[in-house]
């Protein structure tokens, strides 16, 4: 795997008063450029592990990602954003029971806008991830994840059923959307509001709604025909408050209306029989942090 990355110039106004700077002193802009690829059989999620149900066997893979991450600042609203291309091949996968060589080619990008309103800290975010309705074509024209194990996108969102909830880091917490939707290959199109507010020095409130939809919900190929696009939607409260600048006790809750593209089918994390819709998910807990 190679890796590089870069970053470009921002200009900022010396004395930070934007009333006496030029129009294009008072926008701060930076870039990063980042590449990787990937070589061998590695397992990997949307071609035959979680989120998806045809066959792992394969002969080679080779994968390449090249992605660019953005910042973009003009008055009291912050702009950060990526988009991230993705091309190769895996050779001898197995599709409608015959082995194909497939090519990759899928896109994913994320725009954040973030300024603070009296005190709250308000994000709304936009994601969108390609998808493709048949494999069994040669191409695949998704985002194909190559981290198997554990994949926290989105992870510091505050999420915690549609996408990862950052504070699991052991027990396989991808979230539905990204295994279900954008990692399956069905795509993934979301968008979501987040709050942060702190009352007092040692006391916070996070809380968000978010609408998360596949792009995809029928296949010519091995993976499940959905009902329909909708994944659902989600909302989500945290509480926490700081004893010491070691010691932490917070609450967390969420709870999601599951969409269509769960109804009567099988698949995928939110795992389901051909005869009965899942119960719409939800998490709670409650948890002690002690850093050293």
């Amino acid at each position: 795997m190679g890796q590089a990355s870069a970053t470009s110039y921002g200009w900022v106004d010396s004395d930070n008063d934007p009333s006496t700077a030029p129009v294009w002193d008072t926008l701060a802009t930076t870039y990063r450029q980042e590449y990787a690829s990937y070589f061998g059989t590695a397992d990997i999620g949307a071609l035959g592990g979680a989120g998806s149900n045809w066959s792992q066997t394969r002969s080679n893979m080779d994968l390449h990602y090249l992605g660019v991450h953005g910042e973009y600042k003009i008055g009291q609203v912050i702009l950060t954003g990526w988009l991230n291309a993705n091309a190769g091949s895996v050779d001898d996968l197995t599709i409608n029971g015959n082995l194909e060589d497939v090519d990759v080619e899928g896109y994913a990008a994320s725009l954040k806008a973030t300024t603070t309103i009296n005190k709250i800290k308000l994000s709304m975010r936009g994601t969108y991830f390609s998808g493709d309705d048949n494999l069994s074509d040669g191409d695949a024209k998704f985002i194909v994840n190559p981290m198997a194990i554990e994949s926290f996108a989105f992870g510091g969102d505050g999420f915690m059923i549609f996408t990862p909830d950052g504070n699991w880091t052991s027990v396989g917490q991808y979230g539905f959307a990204m295994v279900d939707a954008a990692y399956a290959g069905y795509g993934l199109a979301a968008v979501n509001l987040t709050a942060h507010y702190k009352p007092t020095d040692k006391t916070y409130i996070h809380s968000g709604i978010g609408y998360f939809s596949s792009l995809e919900d029928t296949t010519k190929d091995d993976r499940t025909n959905r009902s329909g696009t909708n994944l659902g939607t989600e909302i989500f409260l945290r509480t926490g408050y700081s004893f010491t600048e070691n010691i932490e006790v917070s609450l967390h809750g969420a709870y999601a209306w599951l969409g269509d593209f769960y109804d009567n089918n099988g698949g995928g994390t939110a795992i389901n029989s051909s005869s009965s819709d899942i119960e719409n998910p939800y998490e709670a807990y409650a948890m002690l942090k002690v850093t050293f």
